[in-house]
């Protein structure tokens, strides 16, 4: 059964040069399409369906006002029939969807410009078990979608041209050299965000549906395969879907927001290297003093002379075999002749009480805390080996 859906699918803009009005954006990417409504599947059975129904029909789609020509008009107070905008349907070679010849009415630039509306949001049908879509209705511009990470129309204050008002400062803040590409910036940033997520403990994010290969073009007239887009399109779109996942990437509307968000990363970043660097050095002088206290505790002894441990017998700087020996290994040592010196056996760790099936206090508060019978536990504990090895 057919469902309608208002409002999902992700737009890429390419305008003719920053602050004009688009003439062409993506309504579905080739595979899931992520939304708050749910996940659409736009593959090659759905670009074959849109497609059909829209040569069927015969005429240029409609961009609305906020949906509103799909009220009913007995019901609604807020019917809109006009519409804001024309465009035709074209499928990419990447397998995705795009409104192009966009041409829009006064009002619809209007809006535009005034961006009271900024983005384009689909009114599509779909098969309600595959979540496949089968038809495109019309497209509207909103002010707010529902779309994961829907690119602007208009920008806030800034365009998708060649020339980024914020790319000498971004390339700043990332330490890249002048030149480098939209491209080059987006692995920086994203190779940032990792380094923090692990060193915060983040959970890496669930990744997005698998993607369908891509689908091979579609000509409106059934005709062969469309020849490839010139290299400099190619270049061009491009360019405007890294600037639309460096926005992804950072959650924010403008381009100048995600360079000040990279920019707080990246001291964060800094900042938690140098605690870093600072903590193992820290650990590093506390075990060279206690490898010192242990060589010397083995000279005393008598189970080493000094000239076999000490490579700098005034700065007691122990020799290499000395000093790469673990230092679990010297601590053991140290306690097994100092127990044999004084007769006495090498002091053990308390073992803690165990109940009836060998578990501990510990091991019997983590069957209460998940609901795990104690001899079940004890059960599994003994096929890994031992009940002491799970504690």
């Amino acid at each position: 059964m057919p469902k309608l859906v208002r409002g999902t699918c992700a737009a890429r803009v390419l305008p003719e040069a920053a602050g004009a009005l688009p003439v062409a954006f993506c309504l579905f990417r080739a595979g899931w399409n992520r939304t708050e409504n749910g996940d659409a599947l736009f593959d090659a059975a759905a670009a074959a369906a849109v497609m059909a129904a829209y040569q069927r029909h015969g005429v240029d789609r409609m961009i609305d006002l906020e949906h509103l020509s799909l009220e009913d008009p007995a019901k609604s107070s807020n019917y809109d029939p006009d519409a804001r905008g024309w465009f035709r349907l074209e499928l990419r070679a990447d397998g995705s969807l795009w409104a192009v010849d966009v041409r829009w009415t006064d009002d619809g630039a209007a809006r535009l410009n005034a961006k009271r509306q900024r983005y384009i949001s689909p009114a599509f049908l779909f098969d309600g078990d595959t979540r496949r879509i089968t038809r495109l209705l019309n497209v509207a511009i909103t002010a707010l979608p529902a779309t994961h990470g829907t690119a602007a129309l208009m920008a806030a204050s800034i365009g998708y041209g060649d020339d980024l008002p914020m790319s000498k400062e971004l390339l700043a803040v990332l330490g890249l050299e002048e030149g480098a590409t939209l491209e080059d910036v987006i692995a920086s940033i994203g190779a940032l965000k990792s380094k923090l997520d692990a060193a915060l403990g983040t959970p890496p994010a669930e990744p997005p549906p698998a993607e369908l290969p891509p689908l091979p073009p579609l000509e409106a007239d059934g005709g062969p395969p469309a020849p490839p887009a010139e290299d400099e399109d190619e270049d061009e779109d491009e360019d405007e879907q890294a600037a639309a996942s460096l926005l992804r990437l950072t959650a924010r509307p403008t381009l100048a927001e995600a360079a000040r968000d990279i920019a707080a990363w990246r001291a964060s970043h800094v900042a938690l290297e140098a605690d870093r660097a600072r903590l193992a050095k820290e650990r590093a002088t506390l075990e060279a003093g206690e490898r010192r206290s242990l060589v010397a505790s083995l000279v005393r002894l008598g189970v080493e002379l000094p000239a076999t441990a000490w490579e700098d017998d005034r700065a007691q700087r122990p020799v290499p075999r000395l000093a790469s020996e673990p230092i679990a290994e010297l601590r053991a040592r140290v306690a097994k002749h100092t127990a044999a010196r004084t007769g006495t056996a090498p002091a053990t760790p308390a073992q803690p009480t165990t109940d009836a099936h060998g578990l501990t206090e510990r091991q019997l508060r983590i069957c209460r805390e998940t609901g795990c019978k104690p001899e079940d536990f004890a059960a599994l504990a003994k096929r890994r080996g031992a009940v002491a090895r799970v504690d």
